[in-house]
């Protein structure tokens, strides 16, 4: 008997059907994405993954969904506007992005639900049953609509840095004094002008979402799921669980509800070698290699002209030093220095745990920064969007890594930096001790995702849902709390004004008294 119970209880979990929903055209929030579906599948778990890069994996476990056709999203001229805008600072910088990413999310709803790849999945979906559905945090708003068809509990993946506007559907507190928004790049110390710019951008993302993003959303779950499905804003808040593909280490302490959990970076494999050719060239460089790469979204021959010079020009200051430069043309330069290697694609793991690594040039992405501190490589940070400014400052600030500002890219400013992470050993030193810290850890980052999900499975959802979600907005701030104490501390002050009152009243007449019976 007892053994029945035991195989009936390992089935439940390690048998579990699970739902895997990531329509998001972004080819780095995919990788992790990709990685715990076949951690899922090792584990023994029937897994549907809906993706716009397949994996094309050959399982009688495995059903795949190919939505690569969201990537027609990139090109939208209405994204494009917000890319050709000058930007005033990185104040500047954080609002336009706030409205580029509040534009992005509309956007890509609007393409998952006229896809017709996403509308027959959906169709497809309403006749089975799973376990748990796991939705991208980007893209899952409308979508957790998929657990509740299904009846299964739901779980949210962010492959971002965490910040409030994923935490707030989930009653997670946003506190602008010292919790930095990732959208700007401060720390948890923040002098009087950045708390008030933390708050404004922290609260103008909170207002988008409520008042442009939400509504957009509750539309179309009505159109595609019916009249009778609980609302968007109801869905998020019920969520089991938001697992954050990145380390609490990499970011600032901040209060997190139990809800929310940082499992750390998934994508993360185990080198393989390196071709033999790229190799040897790696190896033969007397004072090692750097690797230069701004990540999947943005193209090296993007650059402007001066600034692909300006770069060449200080590569060329370090001949005893090579380097390996992502570029996406068979266009090079003309008098290219020796020293310099172009590659269109990099199997960028395996170089940047090759020994001979000396530095990464790198935008500040996220699963690059975490590439970068698992294999202890320190980086020369050039953030442009999103996150990349807040991620490259936490580098910078434990001395792992220089920061080298796009817009001011000289011939000088390339080469200072380069100077610093070839020859100071202490960036090296600080990314290795940052990189222990990461690591050390008591689960491996997708044992650990594994583990919550199996968790979620077998509790059938989680017992984490925040109370304060059901709070009104001025219950939550305490309004209510504080205006009664304003009217009590009032009360009493009126009481003792007509006491001292009544008594000025009362002396003020006796000494009348005592002046008229004096006459």
């Amino acid at each position: 008997m007892l053994l029945c119970v035991i195989f009936a209880i390992m089935h439940s979990v390690i048998g579990a059907k699970i739902l895997v929903f990531s329509p998001m055209p972004v080819y780095s929030h995919q990788q992790p994405i990709a990685a715990l579906t076949k951690g899922l599948l090792a584990r023994g778990h029937n897994v549907t993954l809906l993706t716009t890069n397949p994996i094309k994996i050959k399982s009688e476990n495995f059903t795949e969904y190919d939505a690569s056709s969201m990537y027609s999203l990139r090109s939208n001229p209405r994204l494009n506007q917000f890319y050709q805008e000058k930007v005033l600072g990185v104040f500047h910088l954080a609002v336009i992005t706030s409205d580029m990413l509040i534009e992005f999310y509309k956007l890509a709803t609007i393409t998952a639900f006229e896809s017709s790849v996403i509308q027959n999945f959906v169709k497809i979906i309403y006749n089975e049953t799973y376990d748990v559905v796991i939705s991208e945090t980007m893209v899952a708003g409308p979508f957790l609509a998929l657990g509740h068809i299904t009846n299964a509990p739901t779980v949210s993946i962010s492959t971002l840095s965490f910040w409030n506007l994923h935490g707030y559907p989930m009653g997670n507190p946003t506190i602008p004094t010292y919790m930095p928004n990732v959208l700007l790049p401060y720390s948890d110390h923040m002098n009087f002008i950045e708390r008030i710019k933390n708050l404004y951008v922290s609260n103008y993302l909170i207002f988008l979402y409520n008042w442009k993003l939400l509504p957009l959303h509750e539309f179309y779950l009505r159109k595609y799921f019916g009249a009778e499905i609980p609302s968007v804003r109801e869905m998020e808040s019920r969520q089991s669980l938001q697992l954050i593909c990145t380390s609490e280490i990499l970011s600032y302490p901040v209060p997190k509800v139990p809800g929310i959990v940082h499992v750390g970076a998934l994508h993360i494999e185990t080198p393989k070698p390196l071709e033999a050719d790229l190799k040897m060239w790696m190896e033969n460089a007397k004072d090692g290699v750097i690797y230069f790469s701004l990540g999947s979204n943005f193209k090296a021959t993007s650059l402007p002209a001066n600034a692909q010079e300006t770069f060449i020009n200080a590569f060329a200051r370090f001949p005893n030093t090579r380097f390996i430069w992502k570029w996406e043309s068979d266009k090079y330069f003309p008098g290219q220095p020796p020293n310099v290697k172009f590659i269109k694609w990099v199997p960028q793991q395996d170089l940047l745990a090759h020994p001979n690594i000396r530095g990464f040039i790198t935008q500040g992405g996220i699963q690059s920064l975490q590439e970068a501190v698992m294999y202890s490589v320190p980086i020369i940070g050039m953030p442009m969007y999103i996150d990349q400014g807040f991620n490259v400052h936490k580098i910078v600030s434990v001395g792992a890594g220089v920061l080298l500002d796009l817009t001011e890219v000289t011939a000088e400013t390339v080469y200072n930096s380069l100077n610093k992470i070839i020859n100071e050993k202490s960036y090296k030193e600080n990314m290795m001790k940052l990189s222990n810290l990461v690591k050390d850890e008591p689960q491996k980052p997708m044992e650990k995702a594994i583990w919550w999900i199996e968790y979620v499975i077998r509790n059938k959802g989680t017992p984490f849902r925040n109370s304060s979600l059901d709070l009104y907005w001025y219950q939550y701030l305490m309004l209510d709390i504080l205006c009664f104490f304003v009217c009590i501390l009032v009360l009493i002050g009126l009481v003792i004004y007509k006491i001292i009152k009544t008594i000025k009243d009362l002396v003020f007449t006796k000494v009348k008294r005592r002046k008229l019976k004096a006459k």
